[in-house]
């Protein structure tokens, strides 16, 4: 099922590009205008929208060619490597953490109008 159906009615138009240009050859299907009004209520929603949190991305990428480094080098250092371990993991965490946010807070708005 589309979001767009053929209108029941003719345009009633003089030429082809009329006819072309006529919006009512076609009309929003139920699904259509569901999703139509979703959209709507995400892109009107400013309050409590929490963008996915980007910023460790660049320096997880630097800690695990740490990582890396510190299994290469001799002697090894471990407290070290748990560090940066720990590192990863509490970045990694937090970012899913946001994304799991966001796509609760889209959720929310998406049901809002209901099925």
């Amino acid at each position: 099922m589309g979001n767009l159906v053929p209108s029941v009615r003719d345009a009633r138009v003089a030429t082809v590009s009329e006819w072309l240009r006529a919006r009512s050859r076609y009309s929003a299907s139920k699904l259509g205008g569901r999703v139509h009004r979703q959209v709507d209520n995400v892109l009107r929603a400013s309050d409590g929208a929490r963008e996915i949190a980007r910023e460790f991305q660049g320096s997880t990428v630097q800690t695990l060619e740490r990582i890396l480094a510190h299994l290469d080098a001799t002697p090894l250092d471990g407290d070290a490597l748990a560090g940066d371990v720990t590192t990863v993991f509490k970045n990694q965490r937090f970012f899913a953490e946001s994304a799991t946010d966001l796509y609760a807070f889209v959720q929310g708005r998406t049901t809002k109008d209901g099925p």
